[in-house]
């Protein structure tokens, strides 16, 4: 999916599938709860925007790669709407899915997850945006863009503006993508994750990454429908004129959404009381815990393409 709007391409993580979403219901009179970083307390949170309110849609957009409290929007958009869409990651969709069943309300509710990796922990965001406003000096409350596209969308890049002072750097680059990329911080519950073969939405989205997009700069979704009225909506879309929208093998969907939970690393424990320590910086902390692991990815990476010219090698001669 890429939304045909190229201002909205220009201001979304990807290809402006949660944005075109989320504005063709809120016109249809559907309240939107989606997630946003608050600045001043320097969390994510999902908030609530009222049927109608475009305006307030821009905050929901971008990535925002932290554990979003999810307590009073959940409470307000089950006991005070009507009718709404509820953007989350999978394990919160799920939570709202069975409370909204309960009360025999789940058809009057659109839900949407996102493909999702796991969460890092809340420890890593606040000691690196602690010690970045010290060291860049952009203040204790900048504005974050976790995915910047200034430069390209499949280059993902950490943006902090404050204070007058502007810190730009690679996800290769920063702190906080080195963790994350790895995987050796999440949440706990993200090394058991349940929802990666299954979903409780009715339509999940992400970046569609792998080699079939490599060289677009603008961004594409990958979405999936999971039930009817997801498929409806999507159809919608595309027939007002809202987005471009192909369908694709669904095998493509398993080498962007892995089916297996991460492996949990044995230093765990120990990389969580570190990160929670805060006498020990945080670039020491990436250095222990994260400098061999990046270095073995270097090695295995150009190792697989060789043997995958091998096998390449081998068909061709097998033909013959």
């Amino acid at each position: 999916l890429k939304s045909l709007d190229k201002k909205t391409l220009n201001t979304t993580a990807s290809g402006g599938a949660g944005y075109e979403i989320s504005k063709a219901l809120s016109i249809a009179g559907y309240d939107v709860v989606g997630c946003i970083y608050d600045k001043e307390k320097r969390e994510a949170v999902h908030r609530i925007a009222k049927a109608g309110d475009l305006n307030s849609l821009n905050v929901f957009k971008g990535s925002k790669y932290l554990q979003s409290s999810t307590d009073e929007a959940f409470n307000d958009v089950i006991n005070d709407t009507n009718k709404a869409v509820v953007f989350g990651t999978p394990c919160q969709i799920a939570g709202i899915d069975l409370l909204l069943k309960s009360k025999n309300r789940r058809e009057d509710y659109i839900l949407v997850d996102l493909i999702c990796h796991g969460v890092p922990s809340q420890n890593l965001w606040s000691k690196y945006i602690k010690e970045g406003s010290a060291k860049y000096g952009y203040g204790e409350s900048p504005d974050v863009k976790f995915r910047d596209k200034s430069k390209g969308w499949r280059v993902m890049h950490m943006n902090i503006e404050g204070e007058g002072e502007n810190y730009v750097k690679k996800d290769v680059n920063d702190l906080l993508y080195r963790f994350f990329l790895l995987g050796n911080c999440y949440m706990e519950a993200c090394y058991e994750c349940n929802f990666r073969t299954s979903s409780s939405a009715d339509i999940r989205i992400g970046d569609y990454w792998g080699p079939r997009y490599k060289d677009d700069k603008e961004g594409v979704s990958m979405v999936i429908a999971m039930t009817e009225a997801g498929e409806n909506l999507l159809g919608i879309l595309k027939k007002d004129n809202k987005i471009e929208l192909d369908q694709k093998e669904c095998i493509e969907y398993w080498t962007v959404q892995y089916p297996e939970n991460p492996i949990k690393p044995v230093f765990y424990n120990e990389l969580l009381k570190d990160l929670a320590d805060e006498t020990k910086p945080l670039d020491e902390i990436a250095e222990f815990y994260c400098s061999g692991f990046e270095f073995y990815k270097k090695l295995v990476k150009p190792y697989g393409l060789v043997r995958s010219l091998i096998r390449k090698g081998r068909s061709k001669n097998e033909q013959k």
